[in-house]
């Protein structure tokens, strides 16, 4: 349901060694990203590569979302069964102790 890991750890190397370009670049091939430009510290991109990093956010809120969502709903799904759970033990052993004083009266 929920992906532990992010969409980038496979092409991030071992921190002991790594090229800041090359780890940019396989990160901008993996979002398949074709209009950019690297710079010594930026990364310029051109003309609507704003709109698909933009899609893309959203898609991963959305999938956030969602996770975020389906856990809380098992939670609050869960607790009312243990509720209930223990309000339907403790009205049997009500009924039994009722009926064994009724029965041995």
């Amino acid at each position: 349901m929920c992906s532990s890991g992010g969409d980038f750890a496979p092409v991030l190397p071992p921190t002991s060694s790594y090229d800041d370009e090359k780890t940019t670049k396989k990160i901008l091939q993996k979002l398949k990203l074709e209009n950019y430009q690297l710079g010594k510290t930026k990364v310029f991109l051109g003309a609507g590569q704003i709109g698909v990093l933009d899609s893309r956010r959203a898609e991963v809120l959305d999938a956030a979302a969602k996770c975020i969502q389906g856990r809380l709903r098992t939670f609050v799904a869960h607790r009312d069964f243990v509720s209930t759970r223990v309000a339907v033990a403790s009205f049997k052993l009500a009924a039994e102790v009722l009926f064994h004083n009724i029965v041995y009266i």
